[in-house]
């Protein structure tokens, strides 16, 4: 039998009401016991109205009633429990209006008390302006989910052997429906799509820049979203039927970002993949060769444990963990929707423009998990922080809203979001994991939103366990601040990430910036990167910050991809980063330097430790005509590569009084220069090289075991341990006792505890690092036939091309006596900044064999064309050349093959053996039209040790108007 709830202030239990304890309570006014640290509600002034969420309660009759007897008194009735939360929020506003038609007008603040158990969500709950005021409390065990249990589920043997689960899934809102979900949890695991390939990565072979649309026979731009996979991943696109393409998605990994795209189509005559959408935000080659892709959703990928497909009749397909039997398992998938507009927890939408706050509302101990997610039709791709993707939990306009003591686990995208025109928000004592993108978002991208009315400030992330997070956008953020200022970050466990831990600021370079004084204080940082991306930091920040203090954080093992894009640094001040306080912190164990600043100004480095990355120790990357940054009382210590990266040498970085030690070589190098000179420039006043005495570094104690040195440049000891969420005792949290429960700080110790449990594979994974994917495979020898008479809307996509500052100096042409011929043109000119410039160069990868060239060429009187090859040296090393010259002569090393008649088409071969095998290399020069020899040389000489060709480029070295007209080039490669 159910009944209404009231909390014993003796015992902090939950008692048994009567319908006169209910009405006892409304006409005693008992002050509420609850003590929030920021005066978020206040029920000692209002009546407690105890309304009651129940499993199995009615929301078709529900609530408190309330009905006046008397001038100043009245009669309080129970209707009995809601079901759902929306329920209990209509019944609470019909409760509202009953009172105010007696003249109240006051928003009395109402509690509602949530008996145990698992209450399923068909939709957000919504809150605005006038559902303000109220405290929903559970005292354990509550939790909301959107998430539909699966039963009759049968095991099959597969033909090798193994175990597979299948059950038609019927769509529980309307069975005549299809029911399309891309989320399944087995015993509380995410499960995996089917994947391919299992580990690791499938790579582009090549863009495919341009496409004629069939319908307009219009050129279209495809570079971000057209391609073709390697040679043996084709047999695994061919395999996907025509109607099935939709279903499939392909998740590609950027370097500091993931996008997500649907399969538009495949072209087996051409191997060309499609997707649908507007595709990535960068070109496909933006980041050079073997962008990394995976398959996901793919019915032929389905062979690992852990994995699902769901085919279109409704045919659930699971691979069991090995651990999992069929009688005991439990099997949730994410409630139907149409699109993301209908998925989340939680709506609280005030209305900021119009002064219309939702105010004064707090959560505690609840939980919420499987929030639905679908991959729009046209794909999911963002610069940055994985910002496009949904939030489980979004306020607007929202002031003292609070979550304290709740899990929000198994979502699509991010689990918090506190959205324009909010204030005074807490989230604290919370679990948020297991989420499609990061943990908590602060302020927004919208420039739009710093207006007084919609600026988001003051916000508290304290004290939470924000982990294994990314898993559908990779790209994401730990806890994210955009245009946000006066926000406090402490006390946090932030780990399993594949990017940034914190992040701080969304101005890229001097811009005003509203992302002022942030402090992100005494976090536990790590596990961040994990070899999958890369531009990093365990905190990191953008544009100028004044105030912002980043202190007391332990931060650790971030590590990068860094085979496009580099960078997983701990303490990272990225674009025009300004202002900023970085001081007691302890970074170590990461990929390319304890702190970087790309550019900034006037940042303040203090009393850090820097200890044991990979990569360098501490980079600076641009030198600007201001201070950069002070380094002052840091301790670097290190045991391989160099101490300092970048630019150190000019007198805008200021170094004082730090200490630096490597126990593997006494005399370190400092920016090229020993320690006498280093000194002697002016670098480093009051430094020492010196050990610090460290307890075990290797493993992590950098306590002392001696202060001796430390003392001698005056650098303070911090204590590195009072970093990371902390677990109070219940009975401290509160002066007096009641309303936080020994259950709840028992709690949130088991969810410290199975954080840690859940991440242990990927903490030891990264002290290892042997799960970094390995090189990828080497791209195939380019090759090129291009007449310039396909789609293309540059000139030459597969190309690097160098314009200096004149888009027009490299141009595609139609020659006006053969209207189907298209050339490209160089023009030179005066006004261009460097004299090879206009350029443009190819990057063959050429090895061994023997490589052919092929194009033709026609020159404007005076016209200086250099045709070269070169390796991959540093200083790169030449191979075949030539050049023609003012008097219209063509030469090698200076000595004439023949001349060369202006405004005349000729055609080039160039033929060398590369490898092992390299001698000499051959040079004909024939009219295109007629074919008549003009030149031809054999056995021409090669550079010492030159024997491969990675650069081959056409540049135009004139300083005069001139101009070179280039067509058809042919670049194969033979064993």
């Amino acid at each position: 039998m159910l009944h209404f709830l009231r909390i014993c202030f003796l015992c902090g239990c939950l008692l048994p009401m009567t319908i006169g304890d209910i009405v006892g309570l409304a006409q005693e006014r008992l002050p509420c016991a609850l003590e929030l640290s920021r005066g978020i509600l206040q029920p000692s002034q209002s009546e407690l109205s105890p309304f009651v969420v129940s499993p199995d309660g009615n929301d078709a009759n529900c609530g408190l009633m309330q009905t006046r007897t008397g001038l100043d008194q009245a009669t309080v009735g129970p209707l009995g429990p809601c079901r759902t939360l929306t329920g209990v929020r209509d019944a609470i506003r019909r409760f509202r209006t009953q009172r105010d038609d007696r003249g109240n007008g006051r928003l009395n603040h109402e509690t509602v008390w949530i008996e145990p158990g698992t209450y399923w969500m068909e939709e957000p709950l919504v809150l605005e302006p006038q559902d303000s005021q109220i405290l929903f409390y559970a005292h354990k065990n509550a939790t909301f989910t959107r998430g539909h249990l699966i039963t009759g589920l049968t095991e099959e043997k597969t033909a090798d052997g193994g175990r597979v689960w299948r059950v038609s899934v019927k769509n529980p809102l309307d069975e005549t429906k299809p029911w399309h979900f891309e989320q399944l949890y087995v015993n509380g695991l995410r499960a995996v799509p089917a994947q391919s390939p299992n580990e690791f990565y499938h790579y582009v072979a090549e863009t495919v820049d341009a496409m004629t649309d069939p319908t307009t026979g219009e050129t279209l731009d495809t570079s971000r979203r057209a391609f073709r996979p390697r040679e043996e991943d084709v047999a695994m696109f061919e395999s996907v039927p025509h109607d099935q393409w939709k279903n499939v998605q392909i998740k590609f990994f950027h370097s500091w970002e993931t996008s997500l795209h649907r399969l538009e189509s495949y072209d087996a005559a051409t191997q060309t993949v499609t997707l649908a959408g507007s595709g990535a935000n960068w070109s496909l080659s933006y980041w050079g060769a073997n962008l990394r892709y995976q398959l996901q959703y793919l019915e032929s990928a389905l062979d690992q444990p852990g994995e699902f497909y769901l085919n279109d009749a409704g045919i659930l397909s699971y691979i069991p963990r090995e651990d999992e039997k069929i009688e005991t398992s439990v099997v949730y998938v994410p409630t139907p929707i149409a699109s993301n507009e209908q998925s989340g927890f939680i709506r609280i939408e005030g209305d900021p423009d119009h002064g219309q706050y939702v105010e004064n509302v707090q959560w505690i101990g609840l939980s919420w998990t499987v929030d639905p997610f679908i991959l729009p039709a046209g794909g999911q791709a963002s610069g940055q922080a994985a910002v496009a993707s949904p939030t489980s939990v979004i306020v607007r306009g929202g002031k003292k809203i609070v979550f304290q003591w709740c899990e929000i686990a198994h979502t699509g995208g991010y689990g918090i979001w506190f959205g324009p025109g909010c204030s005074d928000c807490e989230v604290q004592y919370c679990w948020i994991h297991d989420t499609g993108a990061g943990a908590v978002k602060i302020g927004s991208t919208d420039v739009a939103d710093t207006t007084a009315e919609r600026l988001t400030r003051r916000i508290v992330v304290r004290d939470n366990v924000l982990n294994h997070g990314g898993l559908i956008d990779a790209g994401c953020i730990g806890v994210w601040i955009g245009h946000s200022p006066d926000n406090v970050v402490e006390h946090n466990d932030i780990f399993d990430y594949y990017y940034t831990g914190v992040s701080v600021g969304w101005v890229w370079g001097y811009a005003e910036s509203a992302a002022v004084n942030n402090q992100i204080l005494n976090n536990h940082i790590r596990h961040l990167g994990q070899g999958v991306l890369s531009d990093m930091g365990g905190v990191y920040t953008l544009g100028p910050s004044a105030g912002t203090v980043i202190s007391g954080n332990h931060i650790h093992d971030v590590y990068s991809y860094n085979r496009y894009g580099r960078g997983g640094w701990g303490l990272y001040n990225d674009e025009g980063s300004t202002g900023i306080l970085l001081e007691n912190n302890l970074v170590y164990r990461v990929s390319t330097g304890g702190y970087h600043q790309h550019y900034g100004r006037e940042n303040t480095v203090r009393n850090n430790i820097f200890a044991l990355s990979d990569d360098g120790q501490i980079q600076r990357s641009r030198v600007e005509d201001h201070l950069s940054f002070t380094f002052d009382h840091n301790i670097v210590y290190w045991n391989q590569s160099e101490l300092f990266g970048g630019n150190w040498n000019d007198d805008q970085v200021v170094l004082t009084r730090n200490i630096y030690w490597n126990p593997e070589n006494a005399a370190p190098q400092f920016a090229g220069k020993t320690w006498e000179e280093w000194q002697k420039s002016g670098k480093d006043a009051g430094s020492i090289v010196a050990d610090p005495h460290f307890t075990d570094p290797m493993k992590g104690d950098f306590s002392f075991t001696d202060e001796q040195t430390i003392r001698r440049t005056g650098f303070v000891p911090f204590d590195v341990l009072q970093a990371g969420a902390r677990n109070p005792k219940w009975e401290k949290i509160s002066t007096t006792a009641g309303w936080f429960t020994q259950e709840m700080g028992e709690r949130f110790g088991r969810w410290r505890e199975a954080a840690a449990i859940e991440s242990t594979a990927a903490c030891k994974k990264s002290h290892s690092r042997d799960f970094f994917a390995p090189d990828p495979p080497p791209p195939a020898p380019l090759s090129i036939d291009d007449d310039l008479e396909s789609p293309r809307t540059t000139p030459l996509p597969k190309a690097n091309v160098s314009t200096d500052h004149r888009a027009d100096s490299v141009k595609l042409m139609t020659d006006t006596d053969q209207p189907a011929n298209h050339f490209v043109r160089m023009t030179d000119g005066d006004d261009l900044q460097f004299g090879f410039n206009p350029h443009f160069y190819w990057t063959p990868g050429h090895s061994s064999g023997t490589t052919v060239c092929e194009f033709d060429f026609r020159i404007s009187a005076g016209a200086l064309l250099h045709h070269e090859w070169r390796d991959s040296s540093q200083p790169y090393r030449v191979g075949p050349s030539f050049r023609t010259n003012v008097d219209g002569s063509l030469t090698v090393g200076g000595s004439k093959i023949c001349d060369i008649p202006a405004n005349t088409w000729i055609h080039a071969r160039v033929e060398c053996t590369l490898g092992e095998k390299v001698g000499t290399w051959s040079l004909c020069l024939t009219q295109r039209d007629g074919g008549a020899v003009l030149g031809q040389a054999t056995g021409l000489g090669l550079g010492a040790g030159w024997n491969e060709l990675k650069w081959l480029g056409f540049c135009s070295l004139g300083t005069t108007t001139t101009t070179i007209d280039l067509d058809h080039f042919v670049l194969r490669n033979q064993p």
